[in-house]
């Protein structure tokens, strides 16, 4: 797959695929699976959503290995930073993948255990929350809503939050924009709940529309100079209108515009140079990527 190849970030993270006819050095150390993992999903961005089933499923398949090998890592006492952050992304991965229901269903139990107080480990609760959540209904938006409205613990509160910021569901993800206006939140709060539904592709395409048709309400909403970051939006998608979009929201905010607003700069030029790559990337490689991905469902 010309000069970044999906084989080659393949072959290095995940020996267990030398049974499908691959050949590769031996298994990197930890921190090296996490490093190659991270640069596999980067790959996905450039990647319409009708593509991302697929995706997904290449991605479980990938980690699936790794998620047997981890767990949830309960009796895991001294685990390196690191090895925890792995644990979370294949978890992760893994959920969104065909054939997860058992994950999902942990998942979901770590949650309720979670909500009654019962914690599991702390380093693994925002995962199982967000997992729980982007496989939820509207009865677990309002457990966790109504938990969170109440709960004064800031590690709780914060992990309460990732779960609500994770639902992507049409019915649901609107009520999540909503809520950035909400009297519960402290003002350091709300920016999650603009950003959240941006980040998932299912939902950030009406997401970002819904925003940007109110971005003089949701800049007023931020405290202080937050508004600085609000060109991270964007950073998920990989399209041209992004491109278009950066400049018509956020030029007006740069210190030569109609409307500055302080340090922007720095944050718009960093989502320009991200959107920039992507594009020239899919230029490159995304006709190899997909035929990649069709060739796993014909083999």
């Amino acid at each position: 797959m010309c000069d970044v190849t999906i084989a080659f970030y393949v072959h290095s993270f995940s020996p267990p695929l030398k049974r499908r006819g691959f050949s590769f050095p031996r298994r990197l150390r930890r921190r090296g699976r996490l490093s190659a993992l991270r640069l596999i999903t980067e790959l996905g961005t450039m990647l319409e959503p009708a593509k991302r089933e697929s995706w997904y499923a290449f991605l479980s398949d990938l980690v699936r290995p790794i998620v047997a090998e981890l767990g949830w890592g309960d009796d895991d006492q001294d685990a390196p930073r690191e090895l925890w952050r792995l644990r979370s992304m294949v978890m992760s991965l893994a959920a969104r993948g065909p054939g997860a229901n058992e994950l999902v269903a942990q998942a979901r139990q770590r949650s309720q255990d979670f909500l009654a107080g019962r914690e599991p480990r702390r380093e693994m609760v925002g995962t199982a929350l967000e997992i729980a959540a982007e496989h939820g209904d509207e009865i677990l938006f309002e457990e966790l809503r109504t938990a969170f409205e109440v709960e004064r613990d800031p590690f709780r509160r914060r992990s309460i939050r990732g779960g609500l910021t994770s639902f992507h569901q049409p019915a649901l993800y609107q009520r999540v924009l909503d809520y950035a206006f909400s009297d519960s939140l402290r003002a350091n709060e709300r920016s999650g709940f603009i950003r959240g539904p941006t980040n998932d592709y299912r939902s950030r395409d009406d997401a970002w529309k819904w925003i940007s048709e109110r971005m003089d309400s949701v800049r007023s909403l931020l405290p202080g100079s937050d508004a600085r970051y609000l060109p991270y939006l964007l950073s998920s998608f990989c399209n041209q209108k992004a491109l278009a979009d950066l400049d018509r929201v956020f030029q007006p905010w740069m210190p030569e515009g109609s409307d500055p607003v302080e340090g922007i700069e720095r944050h718009f030029v960093a989502t320009r140079n991200d959107l920039q790559r992507c594009l020239a990337q899919k230029e490159h490689h995304l006709a190899a990527l997909e035929a990649y991905l069709d060739g796993r469902k014909i083999n």
